[in-house]
């Protein structure tokens, strides 16, 4: 009996499906390969972000986020709301961008740094930079007369360290 005759075409999308097959369960055990020291994934403005607040982004997965929600009140935010009731801010830091979340008392608006303020219910909203919005939470606080508990934050976050690092950048 004749044996099939493999291509070199063949044998390439074998040996590449085997590599993809490995690598999947390395990634699954977590002993892949960090990126080498140095390269790091983000804009500009997120890798300023990320130095600000002493994460190190050089060995997570090629798409880091980190999430924070602040609310008034004695309890830990819970991640489910009432629409645009209950009062909050929410800031999203990722490898492809941030944006900004105000709401309060059934007025809200979403800021994105290329488009600014969208669907904004809040009158004169300042324009924050990630740079400055520890500053921009402390003015909206004093304009809404409340206080976004930086100790009982909701921190969601793919960055080894993030939580402990946010909760100090918080605080300062």
């Amino acid at each position: 009996m004749a044996k099939a005759k493999v291509t070199s075409g063949a044998k390439a999308k074998a040996k590449a499906k085997a590599k993809g097959k490995a690598t999947a369960k390395a990634k699954a055990k977590g002993k892949t390969k960090a990126r080498p020291s140095g390269s790091r994934k983000g804009g500009q403005e997120e890798l300023a972000w990320v130095d600000e607040v002493g994460l190190d982004v050089s060995t997570t997965p090629d798409t880091w986020r980190a999430n924070i929600i602040l609310e008034p009140g004695n309890e830990a935010p819970v991640g489910r709301y009432a629409s645009s009731i209950d009062t909050r801010v929410e800031l999203w830091v990722t490898t492809g961008g941030w944006q900004l979340y105000l709401c309060n008392a059934g007025k809200e608006g979403t800021y994105y740094p290329a488009d600014g303020w969208t669907d904004a219910t809040i009158p004169d909203l300042p324009t924050p930079t990630l740079a400055t919005v520890r500053e921009f939470i402390r003015t909206m606080e004093k304009r809404l007369g409340v206080t976004f508990r930086r100790d009982l934050p909701l921190i969601r976050t793919n960055i080894p360290g993030g939580t402990k690092a946010i909760l100090r950048w918080l605080a300062g």
